[in-house]
């Protein structure tokens, strides 16, 4: 009976896998193929083969560089969202939950409006902006983590936290950007949209060597998630440290959502989403869970992509305003099934 099961969850979890990994392979394929000039199988094949210079250029320094940002930042997104719903025992929490989508629009504000990055598209007026959003993300995340730590808040108490700290920051970008000129203002509503397409292989780069190192970390101590399912006591007994894997977990899946969206601006509802999808497949165990989220993240978010070339083609939308259409259908479906739960 106990063979037949695992036989069962074994199958299951073959074909689950197969068919994530074609629907990564078919997204990949369809985001390098769209955009404003299209490329067909041949096209694409010619451009490997060095065939045709001028599309090469365009698939190395447009193309290429917009898709594998669309995978690495919605793998820091799918991951970091389970984990912050692990940490916080809450499915609906999220990095952005803390505050840190609009912690880092103040910053970008900041510097477009105050310290007038906007003036130059010099790369040293660029990563100006690209510092203040994340110096102002990690202040947020350090007041919330100073809170949870000293002030020794429950993980409701840390949500509420969080969105009074988003809304504050939130507050501090309307009243920066209503005494800015036409231009300023602008340049930071553009960037709080959400865009991959802006994104350069030297940001590829940084965003790989902090979400490579982040991504292992999780995925070693994936076991200890497990345990800690069970409750705090239950992993104090088998020798974790809960207290620094909570506060270490939170600050870097918070880490994570704070240099995606200093990168590339508010990209909403893919940490959320993610982790629930997988979990229909595979419950809570978390050494199959950050896998998968991680590849979730990466296709919804490539999705996102081509849908933001294709929809109104040859206009290029930005992916933060897709994603909620696809955030807010399961965000519903979830308060709707918590609701009935309790009701029955």
């Amino acid at each position: 009976m106990v063979e037949n099961i695992l036989k069962k969850e074994k199958k299951r979890y073959f074909l689950f896998s197969t068919l994530l990994f074609l629907i990564f392979i078919i997204c990949l394929f369809i985001d390098l193929s769209t955009g404003s000039k299209g490329f067909s199988t041949q096209d694409l094949q010619k451009i490997l083969q060095f065939d045709n210079l001028n599309s090469w250029y365009v698939f190395q320094e447009i193309r290429l560089p917009r898709t594998i940002t669309a995978i690495i930042v919605g793998i820091a997104l799918g991951v970091g969202g389970l984990i912050v719903q692990n940490i916080l025992r809450n499915p609906l929490a999220t990095p952005f939950t803390l505050g840190v989508s609009h912690a880092a629009a103040f910053g970008a504000s900041f510097a477009i409006i105050v310290l007038d990055a906007h003036r130059s598209n010099s790369e040293y007026q660029i990563y100006l902006i690209l510092l203040s959003a994340l110096i102002a993300s990690f202040l947020a995340l350090g007041i919330i983590m100073l809170l949870s730590f000293y002030a020794k808040l429950t993980a409701s108490s840390i949500i509420l936290a969080g969105i009074s700290m988003g809304t504050l920051f939130h507050a501090l970008t309307m009243f920066i950007q209503y005494f800015a000129d036409d231009t300023q203002l602008a340049s930071a509503v553009v960037w709080s949209f959400g865009d991959i397409s802006k994104a350069s292989w030297n940001d590829i780069y940084i965003l790989l060597v902090l979400t490579i190192p982040v991504y292992a970390f999780f995925q070693i101590r994936a076991l200890d998630f497990n345990i800690m399912l069970f409750g705090d006591e239950e992993g104090k007994n088998l020798g974790i440290n809960t207290k620094f894997l909570r506060l270490a977990s939170m600050f870097l899946a918070s880490l994570l959502a704070a240099v995606a969206t200093s990168f590339i601006g508010i990209i909403a509802f893919i940490g959320l989403v993610s982790p629930h999808l997988v979990r229909l497949v595979f419950k809570n165990d978390y050494r199959l869970l950050i896998p998968y989220s991680a590849v979730c993240g990466a296709i919804l978010l490539l999705m996102a992509n081509i849908g933001s070339k294709s929809i109104l083609s040859p206009l290029d939308i930005p992916v933060g305003v897709l994603t909620p259409f696809i955030g807010v259908p399961m965000l519903i479906y979830l308060l709707i099934k918590k609701g009935t739960s309790n009701g029955s």
